[in-house]
């Protein structure tokens, strides 16, 4: 039971100290996530001690991931505007391939598909 504790402390620590909690915000306060390491530290919790010793480090590293997941979401949105930007360019292209395939089959003797409508 007494490890359920700890645990529970050393979670509500991290949840202080990254702000986020089973998916749901809450306010960041690295004193207050300090004290409840410092508390389940003291209890034996090897992680909580870990985390502790390497705070400076971990939030280096939260930093990191946060403007990591802006690059992420910045290289999404350009992709999305270059493909909406560039979608007709595309299709005139791909037609324009297709039209000089069914010229080529034509001159070597290929018989048309007609089945298949590409345009």
């Amino acid at each position: 039971m007494s490890s359920e504790i700890d645990k529970t402390k050393s979670e509500y620590g991290k949840a202080l100290l990254t702000g986020e909690h089973l998916e749901q915000d809450i306010e960041r306060d690295k004193e207050q996530a300090i004290e409840w390491f410092t508390k389940s530290a003291n209890d034996g919790n090897e992680y909580a001690q870990a985390i502790l010793d390497e705070i400076s480090k971990f939030e280096n590293d939260l930093l990191v991931n946060t403007i990591f997941s802006l690059f992420v979401s910045l290289s999404r949105c350009i992709e999305d505007d270059y493909e909406q930007k560039y979608k007709s360019v595309r299709q005139t292209v791909d037609s324009r391939l297709r039209r000089m395939i069914r010229q080529k089959k034509l001159s070597i003797g290929i018989k048309d598909e007609q089945a298949q409508s590409y345009e």
